[in-house]
């Protein structure tokens, strides 16, 4: 069993409350005392609990973070650079799997709100604003990315697709190429028409004739041919 606060009190002979300002380090305790109370502590293998810190300070120091899928290669780097970025600032992370199933999506926001999250990082395109209301009634910040409908969150980052097509597109104009074909897929929603409109719009303005692509499982208008 672990050693708490008052076993360390007992053996440094002071109050636990002295111990407790000691670990965290108040300037109310003197320097030497705060040195002693820390090696007594670190000899008997005390480790702070975080569940005490937590309703005493009323932040888990935790963020919680919902994928789509954890084989989304896309998702994978993001989270790796959550996961840096929220080492660093000294936060823990509550990583789950919706796996587009929104009764395990409803589970898991259940999960992160008993659990007391102090934030939620949504890395999913189809997070809704139904789906957001639990964590708005309950005051929870939260950031959405690459989501079809980022402008209906206050935090969102996500990629301009129109931009993007537009670029490659060019580059391939810029390489001599004329007949360019564009080929999207209906199941990633918004982010093949935003691309499809991107690519139409730098071969129009080209003047290469009328562009064409196609968006399998739906028609988007002129197809190659």
């Amino acid at each position: 069993m672990s050693p708490t606060i008052k076993d360390i009190a007992r053996k440094a002979g002071v109050s636990h409350s002295t111990v407790s300002r000691a670990l965290s380090g108040s300037a109310l305790i003197p320097p030497e005392t705060t040195a002693r109370i820390r090696q007594v502590a670190a000899e008997m293998g005390y480790q702070p609990s975080a569940a005490a810190r937590s309703l005493k300070t009323r932040r888990s120091r935790v963020l919680g973070v919902i994928v789509s899928s954890m084989d989304d290669p896309f998702f994978a780097e993001i989270l790796q650079g959550v996961e840096d970025a929220a080492q660093a600032s000294g936060y823990s992370l509550f990583i789950a799997s919706s796996q587009r199933d929104v009764q395990r999506s409803q589970q898991i926001t259940r999960s992160l709100l008993e659990h007391r999250a102090d934030g939620v990082i949504i890395c999913s395109t189809s997070f809704s604003t139904e789906q957001n209301q639990p964590f708005q009634q309950a005051g929870f910040p939260i950031v959405v990315i690459n989501n079809q409908a980022a402008e209906n969150f206050r935090y969102s980052i996500y990629h301009d697709d129109v931009d993007g097509a537009r670029q490659v597109t060019r580059h391939l104009i810029d390489l001599g190429h004329r007949r360019i074909a564009y080929l999207g897929d209906s199941l990633s929603g918004r982010t093949s028409l935003d691309r499809l409109t991107g690519y139409r719009t730098e071969m129009g303005e080209k003047k290469f004739g009328t562009p064409r692509g196609r968006i399998s499982g739906r028609d988007p208008g002129p197809r190659l041919q």
